[in-house]
């Protein structure tokens, strides 16, 4: 029978080529969360954009599943609850605001002039509105 090999003793307790025995970094005890974090990580720091639009798309998905779940319960609620105190405030304050930046949208004028008349007074017929 050829001569066997004693067992080699595990790889984290062989020494590496520096002479200095291997940490415990890595291998089967190490938590395999941790790693994946480690990864995720990496690619965040390579991927800003990415990154940036995969959290936008979580977060878009997160607000459809939460609307999709609560949304009936939320409109309920606030029918039942707020919209008598709140609805003649907004109708009264919003309401006008919003008309006037649609209108403006409308107009056909220079984008630069719009950005301008944007923050500039304008009365608000809301009797012509039929949209709001």
């Amino acid at each position: 029978p050829p001569p066997t090999d004693p067992p080699t003793p595990p790889q984290t307790n062989r020494p590496t080529g520096r002479g200095k025995t291997r940490s415990g970094s890595g291998g089967r005890s190490e938590d395999p969360l941790d790693k994946v974090m480690r990864r995720v990580n990496k690619w965040v720091d390579r991927n800003p954009l990415g990154s940036s639009l995969l959290t936008v798309a979580l977060c878009a998905a997160l607000a459809f599943l939460f609307w999709g779940q609560f949304g009936g319960t939320l409109r309920w609620a606030y029918t039942r609850y707020v919209a008598a105190r709140l609805d003649p405030v907004l109708a009264a304050h919003v309401t006008p605001h919003f008309t006037a930046l649609r209108d403006l949208m409308r107009e056909k004028i220079p984008a630069m002039e719009k950005i301008r008349n944007m923050f500039v007074y304008r009365a608000v017929d809301l009797t012509a509105s039929k949209e709001l």
